[in-house]
């Protein structure tokens, strides 16, 4: 019987993956850069505490190969030199907007207030979100994204890996990272898109005001992507830019502190997702979890016969072809023995932090 629940875990595995994988390799994209390049865009970043990366990254946003373009960062009650900087860079770029919150001013805990108070004062209608702490592959980020814009589709989702120098946190993080995204995307080209990433992603006003903004998950300090695009894609069609130029580089955690805070913070917003999302992504979970338990109880009660050893190297190698492509492209040398133990950790973890999220009652924005 256990081996049968392992067998049956393992074609679920392989089905998931299968259907998604497809859909993103061979997605053909669509845009039309050379018909909808001249959408003037607001680019809005908000910003805390990040001196430093505003000094790094905001020039590689302020100097994008775009016809009509501003770019709003809202000092989000900043105590370092942030406004400082801000001040300097305006100096020197006529298009950037500086919005300057003060301590005594902020009224929300997370980074929902900030980006609201973002978009009120930008001008344009195409609006493209990153954070101070990201640089875009190229500098035709801004074109190429809001070149996905029509009159029915008012939701861009972009990519956005994290930098790797192959520690293993940065592993650890990078296949979290690409596992999130081929199911992000791969739903999204499915149809039943459920999130996007907030360090690169567009949409129009008209929409964020058809949502009501933020509105309906305001008291949630997380979800400013993920909530969002959960009730923008009532309203409009969504695609998915897979450029590369478009990638959205950030910096990984510097710890596994971090790291576990950012990610127990995203999914405490999972309990307000589409009941469709909940029974795929729950199955995911499920059999990937089922997969190693039963593993695992084979081993240990030595029950593990030679098939069951056959669908457990076939579960492995579907891991292996599945995240060779993507790997590459990220520049991650992950070998056979090293995809196995991170997704390992990767569905303990998830498991872990998704319950932790659950007893967290007040989470806080970096």
């Amino acid at each position: 019987m256990p081996e049968h629940l392992l067998y049956i875990a393992v074609a679920i595995q392989i089905l998931y993956y299968g259907m998604l994988l497809l859909k993103i390799f061979f997605a053909r994209q669509s845009t039309k850069i050379d018909n909808n390049h001249h959408l003037p865009v607001s680019v809005i970043i908000c910003a805390r505490n990040e001196s430093e990366n505003l000094r790094k990254y905001l020039p590689r946003i302020l100097e994008q190969d775009h016809p009509g373009f501003e770019v709003v960062v809202v000092n989000d009650a900043s105590s370092d030199d942030t406004l400082n900087v801000l001040k300097e860079f305006e100096q020197k770029y006529k298009h950037l907007k500086l919005v300057n919150i003060l301590p005594e001013n902020k009224t929300t805990s997370g980074k929902k207030g900030a980006l609201q108070s973002g978009i009120s004062a930008a001008q344009y209608p195409y609006l493209l979100m990153t954070d101070a702490d990201c640089y875009p592959k190229s500098n035709q980020w801004i074109r190429k994204m809001t070149a996905n814009f029509s009159g029915d589709t008012e939701l861009i989702l972009g990519i956005a890996p994290y930098e790797n120098k192959n520690t293993w946190l940065d592993n650890i993080v990078a296949y979290e990272t690409i596992t999130t995204m081929i199911q992000y995307v791969g739903y999204a080209l499915w149809n039943i898109p459920y999130m996007g990433v907030g360090r690169n992603i567009a949409y129009t006003r008209s929409l964020f005001n058809k949502v009501g903004g933020f509105g309906s998950h305001l008291e949630i300090t997380s979800g400013d992507d993920d909530l969002f695009v959960q009730e923008a894609v009532k309203h409009t069609k969504t695609v998915v830019c897979q450029d590369i130029g478009t990638y959205m580089y950030s910096l990984p955690p510097d710890s596994y502190n971090s790291w576990w805070n950012q990610k127990t913070r995203h999914y405490a917003t999972g309990g307000k997702y589409q009941m469709v999302h909940h029974i795929f992504l729950g199955l995911f979970i499920a059999s990937k979890l089922i997969f190693y338990m039963l593993l695992l109880y084979l081993i240990c009660f030595l029950q593990c016969d030679n098939s069951a050893w056959i669908c457990s190297l076939l579960y492995f190698l579907m891991l292996q072809l599945s995240l060779y492509g993507f790997c590459h492209k990220y520049s991650l040398n992950l070998n056979f023995y090293k995809i196995a133990v991170l997704d390992l950790i990767y569905i303990i973890a998830l498991v872990a932090q998704g319950a932790h999220s659950k007893l967290t009652q007040k989470a806080t924005w970096k």
